[in-house]
């Protein structure tokens, strides 16, 4: 855990890359989401990229401290670390097709809130009020970035894996989801009765399942970064049976989400940037794991190898622009 001043070091040199990588290509064509409210907003609301990237990056920042939070609420990791906020803000940093995405990065804070409320239902099958409220969250987040409804079923089966499904839990996730959409109906058929409300529930279920093409330079970043998370998921696997089992389940399903969130970008790759902070997330957690608590040098060097590819494909993009 470093000191507070070197820790501001960090966050600091962290937010040093958002600003480079400002400069650098890859700002992803805004019209990529079929979600109904998050086109209104950016055919309302034309607002410069420069804003845009000032009102992501204190997000971001409070998003990554909410991590820790998460992290500290239920020891995700035994010790307390400052790694998941510095590997959420690296990987942020270095993602510049996510920087203008103010939407996604507030969406993600919906979603650590409703990892808060989800993580207290552990063995818990009366925990009706708490599936209510994260499906109610996610459902909010489809609203403006409609990927986000494919974690609703997600999470049924996530609270299988927290032994708190039951019929009851089912209901009320479904109860949930349908609210926010069922509100956003009603208060459209009041202001314009001759909205077609079936436009709301048309799903563009268009997947993309051919191999991406990218540029040399990222596919040998996206290599670098492939093999170091499966080095240590590898190292999280081996470690974690001396976790109490609440934790078990808790890594489990920081991996399970992984592999989720990593289905959804491939799957819908036009719109792979809205999920990208989102999928930073479980990484941060995964990555994080064995360099806190292996007590292993091949660890800290591939931790260290994860930080450089990273800060070198953000000067690479700013370089080769």
């Amino acid at each position: 855990m470093p000191t507070i001043p070197l820790g501001a070091v960090l966050v600091v040199s962290a937010l040093l890359l958002w600003v480079i990588t400002y400069f650098s290509p890859g700002i992803p064509d805004k019209e990529t989401n079929h979600s109904i409210i998050f086109n209104f907003l950016l055919k309302n609301f034309e607002i410069n990229p420069v804003v845009l990237n000032l009102l992501s990056a204190p997000l971001v920042v409070f998003n990554a401290f909410l991590l820790a939070h998460l992290n500290n609420r239920y020891t995700i990791i035994r010790n307390r670390t400052f790694l998941p906020i510095l590997i959420y803000l690296l990987l942020m940093s270095a993602w510049s097709v996510t920087h203008t995405l103010f939407y996604a990065h507030f969406c993600t804070t919906l979603f650590i809130v409703a990892l808060l409320v989800f993580f207290n239902m552990y063995h818990r099958r009366d925990s009706s009020e708490q599936a209510f409220l994260v499906s109610l969250l996610l459902s909010v987040c489809s609203l403006i970035i409609f990927d986000y409804i494919y974690l609703v079923p997600a999470f049924w089966i996530a609270f299988m894996m927290f032994r708190s499904f039951s019929l009851r839990i089912f209901l009320a996730s479904v109860f949930g989801a349908l609210t926010p959409w069922i509100i956003l109906a009603g208060t459209l058929f009041i202001f314009n009765p001759a909205f077609d409300i079936t436009l709301l529930f048309r799903l563009e279920f268009i997947p993309e399942l051919t191999l991406p093409v990218f540029s040399a330079g990222t596919m040998v970043y996206l290599g670098v970064l492939i093999l170091a998370f499966l080095v240590n998921v590898f190292g999280l696997l081996s470690g974690y049976d001396k976790d109490a089992i609440h934790t078990r389940s808790k890594l489990k399903f920081m991996l399970y989400l992984a592999f989720v969130l990593l289905v959804l970008v491939y799957v819908f790759r036009s719109e792979a940037a809205l999920v990208l902070p989102l999928l930073a997330l479980p990484v941060a957690f995964i990555i994080s794991y064995p360099a806190t608590l292996k007590q292993s040098n091949f660890y800290n060097l591939t931790f260290i190898v994860f930080c450089v590819i990273n800060i070198l494909y953000v000067i690479g993009n700013f370089i080769v622009q």
